[in-house]
């Protein structure tokens, strides 16, 4: 239905799916029904809240997504129903309605898009993460060629080399929060 909430079309498909308990689909099937039957905003914020294509993830993957967005719609369309009910004398019906509407794509588009800004940073991340393991590899390799007869000069680039890791393995650690 066009002017049902993300929540009360999770519930009315679980609802469907109970009166017809012996229906046979797999739950695969299930979900790529629910999917392909939802609004194309509410199929974008599942594909960015799974980082990808949805239907890529494993059934139940899929399921706790599904539920957590509930969820958070179910409260959140709460929320607005009371506002709603406090400004009944306010506003007619159908603005209330109009302005629900607006709220809740402004909400799913704000969640895609910082969903993809989260996604984004672990990219960056992990490129960085992989550029200093490279990096540190090659300043290893050139320093166990370079031989020294100077006792002092290898104890020193000893030492750097010792700082040196420890320095990346600081950065990891910061990174991998």
């Amino acid at each position: 239905k066009s002017n049902e909430t993300f929540n009360e079309a999770w519930e009315r498909f679980k609802d469907l799916l109970r009166q017809c308990p012996h229906h046979g689909f797999s739950e695969l099937h299930q979900l790529d029904t629910f999917y392909n039957a939802l609004n194309p905003n509410n199929q974008d914020a599942l594909d960015s809240t799974a980082g990808g294509n949805f239907l890529d993830k494993i059934p139940r993957e899929c399921l706790s997504i599904i539920e957590s967005k509930s969820k958070v719609r179910y409260s959140r369309s709460r929320v607005t129903d009371v506002r709603t009910n406090a400004n009944a004398n306010l506003s007619s019906q159908s603005n209330s309605f109009d302005l629900q509407q607006i709220a809740a794509a402004l909400e799913d588009k704000l969640d895609i898009r910082m969903n993809r800004f989260e996604k984004s940073l672990i990219d960056m991340k992990n490129s960085l993460i992989i550029e200093s393991k490279s990096l540190v590899n090659a300043y290893l390799s050139s320093k166990a060629n370079q031989k020294s007869d100077i006792p002092e000069a290898e104890s020193l680039m000893s030492e750097q080399t010792q700082m040196l890791i420890f320095l990346l393995n600081q950065t990891l650690l910061i990174f991998s929060r």
